[in-house]
C-alpha cells in the first residue's frame, strides 16, 4: 500500500485564518451563484473522518461537475477545466465570483485550486487530510505563511502577477455546470451512474461515521467500484459520450481512493486500490498546463 499512497497527489496544505465576514459583490455574480452558495454551505457544515476529499474535489463540486465528496485527481480536474464547459480566462480578464483559480509554482507544477469569492477571499479545502476542513480563507492562504507578502502583492489576474514579477502564477477558468442529464442521456453510462450514486451515498455515511459495523460494506463497495471502473474503462465512444465515459471513470477511481492511507486491508481491497492507482497514472498532466502560463519573469 505504501507505493500506492505515494502516488496519491496531495493538494496544497493551505493554512490561514478563516475570514469572519464575506462581502459579496452582486455585480460579479450570475444565476449560478445561489446554487454555489448552497454547495458551499453543505461543505462547510460537513465533518468527515476520512482521508480523501481535496482542493480539486471542492473546485469541481462548486463548479457543478460532481456531487460526491471524495478524492479528485488532477487528471479529473483538468478533464473538466479543458472541456467545453469551462473557459480559460485571458491574462487581463476581469475576475468574478465563482472563477476557479489554479496555482502554479516557478517550476510550472500545479499544486492547488480554489474558488474565487473576491480579490481578498477564496473558498477551498487545503488538503485531503482529515484535519483540513472546507472554508472561506484569505487569499494569502494559497501559499505557505512565510510567503505572505508574495501572495499579497500577487492578487488579481495573471497580467497583474506578471507585472509584479511573481514567483507563482494563478490561472483562472470560468465554468458552467454540467446538465442534469449528463449521464442519463446515454443508456450504458446511466445504468452505471445510478449504481454509483447508491455507492457514493454509502461512502458519504462511511466518511462521516467510520462505524466498525460499516467497514465490511465499505470494503465491498471498493471491490465493486473496481469492477465498475474496469467496465467503464473497457469502453470507447466518440464526442460528448466519450467525454462523459471518461468523466465517469475518473469519478469511480476517485471514490476508490477514499481512505487510501489505511493499512492491513484485505488483499482484494488492496488490489482495487492498485487498479485505480494504475488507471489514474495513465493520464499525464504534462499537456494539461494552460498555454497562458509563462513561468517566472
Amino acid at each position: 500500500m505504501v507505493s500506492i499512497f505515494l502516488t496519491l497527489m496531495l493538494s496544497f496544505n493551505a493554512t490561514a485564518e478563516v475570514a469572519k465576514t464575506i462581502s459579496y459583490n452582486a455585480s460579479e455574480t450570475d444565476g449560478w451563484q445561489f446554487e454555489q452558495r448552497q454547495i458551499i454551505d453543505r461543505l462547510t457544515n460537513t465533518t468527515i473522518k476520512s482521508f480523501a476529499p481535496n482542493c480539486w474535489n471542492s473546485a469541481l463540486m462548486v463548479s457543478g461537475f460532481t456531487n460526491s465528496i471524495r478524492y479528485t485527481s488532477d487528471a479529473e480536474f483538468w478533464h473538466w477545466m479543458n472541456s467545453s464547459y469551462c473557459e480559460a480566462l485571458p491574462q487581463n480578464a476581469s475576475l468574478r465570483y465563482g472563477d476557479i483559480g489554479s496555482v502554479y509554482n516557478w517550476k510550472r507544477d500545479h499544486f492547488h485550486s480554489f474558488m474565487r469569492i473576491n480579490d481578498n477571499l477564496l473558498f477551498q479545502k487545503g488538503s485531503p487530510r482529515v484535519d483540513k476542513t472546507w472554508g472561506t480563507f484569505q487569499y494569502e492562504s494559497i501559499l505557505h505563511p512565510e510567503f505572505y507578502e508574495e501572495a499579497n502583492r500577487c492578487k488579481g489576474n495573471e497580467a497583474t502577477m506578471i507585472r509584479n514579477n511573481c514567483d507563482f502564477r494563478v490561472v483562472y477558468h470560468r465554468c458552467r455546470p454540467a446538465p442534469d442529464n449528463f449521464y442519463s442521456q446515454y443508456q450504458e453510462l446511466s445504468t452505471i451512474d445510478v449504481e454509483l450514486k447508491l455507492i457514493e451515498d454509502r461512502m458519504q455515511i462511511w466518511m462521516t461515521n467510520h462505524s466498525p459495523e460499516l467497514r465490511e460494506q465499505f470494503y465491498q463497495d471498493l471491490i465493486r467500484l473496481s469492477k465498475l471502473l474496469n467496465q467503464v474503462d473497457s469502453k470507447r465512444y466518440s464526442g460528448e459520450k466519450e467525454f462523459a465515459r471518461k468523466a465517469l471513470a475518473f469519478r469511480i477511481a476517485g471514490n476508490i481512493f477514499i481512505d487510501i492511507d489505511q493499512e492491513n486491508e484485505p488483499q482484494n481491497v488492496d488490489q482495487a486500490r492498485i487498479y485505480a492507482s494504475n488507471f489514474l497514472n495513465r493520464f499525464s498532466r504534462t499537456n494539461d498546463i494552460p498555454e497562458s502560463y509563462r513561468g517566472p519573469r
